[in-house]
């Protein structure tokens, strides 16, 4: 899987945990640590890699493991 859509289905990944918990991306943001702006950019696939501090970070507020939030490989 390459690059961009890595990011993009690690973000829609986040955004669909987040709304599985019924909560904004302030309210994610209020409980991860990370801002609000920065979880936008990483749900629409616009960031740079998000750091694994990052991901720690909001797996943690979304009661999840990190590896929740990757995608899996075809065939793994």
């Amino acid at each position: 899987m390459d690059s961009e859509k890595l990011k993009q289905r690690i973000g829609a990944n986040i955004a669909a945990f987040r709304r599985q918990l019924g909560m904004t991306q302030a309210e994610l943001s209020a409980r991860s640590g990370v801002p609000q702006p920065v979880i936008c950019e990483i749900e629409t696939g616009k960031t740079a890699d998000p750091a694994g501090s990052t991901l720690y970070k909001l797996s943690r507020a979304l009661r999840c493991a990190m590896e929740d939030l990757m995608p899996e490989e075809k065939g793994a």
